[in-house]
Parts: structure tokens; sequence; C-alpha cells
């Protein structure tokens, strides 16, 4: 049997996702566990991972403030008088420009609004330089149009630009360079689950980026705990997406030999990219361990130490690593109770939380979307190994087939259990109401 090489999958539809388990050969199991918030999260859920940063790329002015046809005209005056003065490439035209760019994007005329802006990002790099920082809110502008018209393309070949205004990923890792190179990060996983562009070429750039940008703030006095903590844990997002679009290693699935290393191994693609991918797979979990682990260590209070103790016991529960999920879990609370932090414990520990619990496998549906997915309303026992059991589903709205897939992904999802007293427990009687994407 040849290994499933990486192929770039847009979102499973439950039914299909159904399918696909029925047609898979029985040894073709998961290294991880189900991606949840690809199909279906929680209704209402709602992750970082989901959006561009507010602060770094602020939403659009929406239809309320869009200004009357009045002060339109008077825009397109001012700046018809400004030409005439100056010229096409006069200093002081963006300001006008991106004005009535704004205006026109508020009145939902993106297109009219996506050329003024980028005439007014022209005029700044004939004066200011390629380079200028007067151009950061206007791309920023630019980032949230392309977005909110849906042309995900457009906002693909315009983020390479924001990052490279923002520093590259280059030190000093602090302020806003550091957040451009989170938000790009976060940028590129979103392209991955909207299957953008060359999946195999981005997830390999998406990968070494985040190790480039770790070892970077290593080497950089100004880059402290928090901005290791926050690289490092965009890197695990990365490796999550890893492992969920890369089939494992030959040698992972049961009753397959190991390859030979003196042979070519015929179950290899032998394209470098695929084979490169391939090898960053083996080692992910190992890898997403000992960055969690290190950082942990490095945790300059008990409260940040905790906070990633929570995120390596998921971990090792998303690879049914129980044992050590759960060790991982006991050292938070410990660490939280210690500091005074029972309200924290309770937060974290007190029901069941779906893993992972960051979103990275979210695309949330389009903002007016024609009609609401389906909902399921769904109950079950979660066991202290954090499993699911006797689980029910039924439909509330929408197809009634949507909870034939949720009950199936319920049964193989992670659970990050439940803690009384520091120990897991069982916790019966769970209900949760899931919004099915379609």
């Amino acid at each position: 049997m040849m290994k499933v090489p990486y192929a770039p999958r847009c979102r499973r539809s439950l039914g299909g996702a159904l399918l696909l388990v029925l047609l898979l050969p029985a040894f073709a199991v998961r290294a991880g566990g189900e991606p949840y918030g690809e199909a279906f999260a929680r209704e209402g859920a709602s992750w970082p991972e989901g959006r561009p940063p507010a602060a770094l790329l602020p939403p659009l002015p929406d239809g309320s403030e869009a200004p009357a046809e009045g002060e339109l005209e008077a825009l397109r005056g001012r700046l018809a008088a400004l030409e005439a003065e100056g010229g096409p490439y006069a200093g002081g035209l963006e300001e006008p420009l991106a004005a009535l760019g704004r205006a026109l994007a508020a009145r939902g005329r993106y297109g009219e609004a996506v050329a003024l802006y980028r005439r007014a990002l022209h005029v700044l790099r004939v004066n200011d330089g390629l380079y200028g920082e007067a151009q950061k809110p206007l791309l920023a502008a630019l980032l949230g149009i392309y977005r909110a018209a849906g042309d995900f393309a457009a906002l693909d070949e315009q983020y390479p630009w924001f990052y490279r205004v923002y520093g590259n990923g280059q030190p000093p890792l602090t302020g806003l360079r550091l957040d451009a190179a989170l938000a790009y990060q976060r940028w590129q996983r979103e392209a991955l689950r909207r299957d953008l562009g060359d999946g195999t070429r981005r997830l390999l750039a998406l990968l070494d980026d985040g190790a480039e940008l770790l070892d970077r703030a290593a080497a950089d006095p100004a880059a402290g705990w928090d901005a290791r903590r926050a690289l490092a844990l965009s890197q695990l997002n990365n490796l999550y997406l890893l492992e969920d679009r890369v089939a494992p290693p030959p040698e992972d699935y049961p009753g397959l030999r190991a390859p030979d290393p003196f042979q070519r191994n015929e179950l290899f693609t032998g394209d470098p990219q695929q084979d490169r991918l391939q090898a960053q797979r083996r080692t992910a979990q190992a890898d997403g361990r000992r960055l969690l682990e290190e950082l942990a260590a490095e945790a300059p209070d008990p409260l940040a130490r905790a906070e990633v103790l929570v995120a390596l016991g998921d971990w090792q529960q998303w690879h049914g690593r129980e044992s050590a999920a759960a060790e991982a879990w006991q050292a938070a609370i410990d660490g939280l109770l210690r500091a005074g932090e029972a309200v924290q414990v309770a937060a974290l520990f007190s029901e069941p939380r779906e893993l992972p619990a960051n979103g990275v496998f979210w695309q949330p549906p389009a903002a007016g979307a024609e009609a609401p997915g389906p909902v399921v309303a769904a109950r079950f026992t979660v066991t202290e190994r954090g499993r699911a059991r006797e689980v029910a589903v039924e439909t509330v709205t929408g197809r009634d087939s949507a909870r034939i897939g949720v009950a199936r992904a319920l049964r193989r999802m992670r659970f990050r259990p439940a803690f009384v007293d520091g120990a897991p427990v069982v916790t019966e009687g769970v209900e949760r109401f899931y919004e099915v994407y379609d």
C-alpha cells in the first residue's frame, strides 16, 4: 500500500468524512486526534486563530459610518485640486486618496476602494521609499478590504508585502514587529485551511519561518519570554496542521515493516519537497513536546509555566498519550493552586474541553453566508481518559444527516477531561450544541 502523500484538502463535510472513514484501510489510523473545529464546533465558538488581530489590522467601517454623497463629492474635489496643483504623485495626495477609499469601503464599493488605496500606497512609495512607515495603516486597510470582499487570493498576494514592511521577522522581535510576524504566521495557516496556492510549498515555508523566528527570538536580547512563548505556540499550531494534513510515515502504519535504510524505499515519493515534509511529519510529535517542555522550564513564574503545561497536556492527549497528558495537567493545577489561582483552575478544568482547544483547524463560516449551517445537540459522557462515550446526537436545525457525522467524530475526538481535587474524573451528561460547517 502506497503512503498517502500530502495533498491540500478542502474542508471536509461530515458526510464526506463519514464516507472517508468507511473507505480508509483498517490500518490507516490517525496519529493525532480528530481536527476539532474543522467540520464543526460549539455554537458561538471563537478563537483568535480565526481572524487577524484587530490591534494590527483594524476592521473596516461598516455601513453606519458611510458618508453622504455630498461628503464623497467634497473628497473628490479635494483630491482633484491637489492633483492639479502637484501632479499625480504629489506628497500628501495619499491622504485624500485613503479618505475616499475608506468612505467607499464603508459603502461596500470595494473595487473602487481597492483602486484608491493601491494608488495611495504607490504615492507613498514614490515619496517615502518602498518600506516607509506611513504606508502601514494603508496596507492594513487594504488587507481589510480584500477580506471584506472575499478576495482571499488578492489578500494572499498582499500579505508578504505587509510582512516585509513590518520587518520580515527580523530582530528586534518586539512590539509591532512581533505582532506582524505572528499575524503573518496566522494568515499562512488560514491560507492552508482555505486551500490557497501550493499547499506543500506553503506548509514547508510556514514551518521554516516558524523555526527561524524561534531561533531569532532566542538570540535576541530584546525578545523576552513572552515573545518566545507566543512564537512557540504559533509553531505548535503549525505542527498541528502538519500532523493532520500529512499522512504518517509508512513505518507508522501497523503491519508495515520499517524501510530498509540501504535500499530505496518505493513508499517514498522521490520528490524533495514531499520527502522533506514527510521527514518533518515523522518528528512532529516529539518536536512539539520538546518545544513546550523547554518553554515551561524557562517560564518566569508559576502562572506562565502552568499555561504552557496545559498546552503540553493538550498536545500529549491529542496524540493519545493519556498518562503523559494527565501528568502535565496535574503539574499545571498544582502550580496554579500554589499561586492562589483556584479560579483559573476552575476555568480550565471544571468541565471537559474538546481538543485541540486553540482553533487551529477552525475556519469560521463567511460573514453574510446565505444560510447558517446545521445545528445539532449532543449528549455524552467524557471518561477520565478524555474519550466520549454513550454519545447521543440529534438534529436541531438543518439537514438531519449532520448528526451522524458529529456522533462519529465525537467518538474519535480527544478531550481534556474535568479534574476534581487534582485528578481526572468521569463527567456524565455533557451537553453541547454544535454548529456544522457545510
